[in-house]
C-alpha cells in the first residue's frame, strides 16, 4: 500500500512539474513587419494573404505562444472579416503605442481569448471608396486594459472621398469582458476634409466588465466642410463600463451616450460631462428607477445631491436637460460617509457575535 501510495505521489508530482515546466516554456513571439494592404498576420482568410514572416519566429501564430505588437510603426490588420475568426495564440498584447486595425468590410466576430491593451489601441478600419453599407464587428474573449487602451474609428475614407450619405453605420460590439485597472478612452480620429462624413460609429458593451480605471468618451472630429455633416460617436451601454468614473467630453464633433441599465455607472463613480461649449451631445437614460451614482460634474459645477446642487437642480440648468433624455434619474451623493461605514461595520460584526453565541 506504501508502494502504490509513493507512485501516486511521484506521478502526481511528475505533471505538476511538466504543466510549471510548460508553462515556462512559453514563448513570447513579436511582430515585426509593417503589413501592406491586403495581408494579414492575425489569421488567413477573407481575401487576404496570410503574412507569415510578419511573426518573428516566422510562423504563424499558435497555441502555447504569447503574441506582442509593440511598434507603432509596424501596421497589424485582421482579415477583411465576412466571417469569424479566432487568434490561435494564448494571447495577444498590443502595447508602446502600436495598434491592432480591424478590417471591416462585412459584418463577423473576432476573438481573442487573451487580449492586453497596455498602452495600446484597437482600432475600426476605414470603410472602402464608395461604401455606404452598415458593418457590424464582435469582439470576443477577454480584454485586460493596463495602464490605457483606447478603441477608436479611423474616419478616413480609403480612395479619398466620403459616404454619400448620412445613415452609414460602423458599429462595434464589444462582448468581451474588459478586467484590469486601467483606463479606457474610445473616440473617433478627427481624419482631413476627405474623410467619411455623417458616419455614425457604434460601440456597443454587453460583457461582464470590472475595470477600474475609468472611462472617457470624446467626439473630436469637426463639421465637414463638403457636405456638412457630423461624424457621430454613439455609445451604448447594454452592461456597465467598470467601477471608474465615466468622462463624456463632448469637444468639436456630435456623441451620445446611452445608459441602458441602472448599474451602467458604478455606484461610487461620478460621471463627468465636458460640453466644451459644444451642443452635437445627448445623453440617453434608458433605463427605469434610478441610478445610483456619486455625483455629477457638468462642466465646471458638481452635483453631488448636497443642498442646492441636486439632480433636480441640475435638470433645471437648460442647458443641460435639454440634452437628456429617457425615463431614467439619477440618486446622487450615494456614497456613504466614512463614519456611517465604520457604524455599519460595528453593527454587522455585533449582529453576528450574537448570533454566534445564541448557537453555542
Amino acid at each position: 500500500m506504501k508502494n502504490i501510495n509513493r507512485i501516486l505521489k511521484w506521478l502526481v508530482g511528475g505533471i505538476v512539474c511538466l504543466s510549471i515546466s510548460a508553462s515556462a516554456w512559453a514563448e513570447v513571439i513579436y511582430h515585426i513587419v509593417n503589413e501592406p494592404s491586403g495581408y494579414s498576420s492575425f489569421a488567413y482568410g477573407g481575401g487576404n494573404t496570410q503574412y507569415t514572416n510578419a511573426w518573428s519566429d516566422g510562423n504563424s501564430p499558435a497555441s502555447g505562444n504569447d503574441y506582442v505588437n509593440d511598434d507603432a510603426s509596424m501596421a497589424f490588420r485582421t482579415p477583411f472579416l465576412g466571417t469569424n475568426y479566432i487568434f490561435a495564440g494564448n494571447s495577444l498584447t498590443i502595447t508602446n503605442d502600436a495598434n491592432l486595425t480591424i478590417k471591416a468590410g462585412s459584418n463577423g466576430t473576432l476573438t481573442v481569448n487573451d487580449f492586453r491593451l497596455d498602452n495600446g489601441t484597437l482600432m475600426m478600419g476605414a470603410q472602402a471608396y464608395g461604401s455606404n453599407v452598415a458593418v457590424t464587428t464582435t469582439w470576443a474573449g477577454t480584454t485586460t486594459i493596463i495602464n490605457t487602451a483606447t478603441i477608436t474609428f479611423n474616419t478616413g475614407n480609403v480612395g479619398g472621398n466620403a459616404p454619400t450619405v448620412d445613415n452609414t453605420k460602423e458599429t462595434l460590439l464589444m462582448s468581451a469582458d474588459i478586467v484590469g485597472d486601467g483606463l479606457l478612452v474610445v473616440s473617433h480620429l478627427a481624419g482631413a476634409t476627405s474623410a467619411a462624413q455623417g458616419t455614425n460609429f457604434i460601440v456597443n458593451f454587453s460583457g461582464n466588465n470590472s475595470y477600474s480605471g475609468g472611462t472617457i468618451l470624446t467626439a473630436p472630429g469637426t463639421n465637414r466642410a463638403n457636405n456638412g455633416l457630423y461624424n457621430q460617436l454613439n455609445v451604448e451601454v447594454v452592461t456597465s463600463l467598470g467601477t471608474g468614473d465615466v468622462w463624456l467630453n463632448a469637444g468639436n464633433g456630435a456623441m451620445s451616450l446611452s445608459l441602458q441599465n441602472n448599474t451602467a455607472i458604478y455606484e461610487d463613480a461620478f460621471l463627468y460631462i465636458n460640453t466644451a461649449n459644444q451642443t452635437n451631445w445627448t445623453l440617453n437614460l434608458d433605463y427605469e428607477d434610478a441610478m445610483n451614482i456619486a455625483g455629477i460634474w457638468f462642466d465646471s459645477t458638481l452635483y453631488d445631491g448636497s443642498a442646492g446642487f441636486t439632480y433636480e437642480d441640475l435638470l433645471g440648468e437648460s442647458t443641460f436637460s435639454s440634452h437628456v433624455f429617457g425615463t431614467g434619474v439619477f440618486n446622487l451623493g450615494q456614497i456613504p460617509e466614512p463614519s456611517a461605514l465604520i457604524l455599519l461595520g460595528l453593527g454587522t460584526a455585533t449582529l453576528g457575535l450574537l448570533r454566534w453565541r445564541r448557537k453555542h
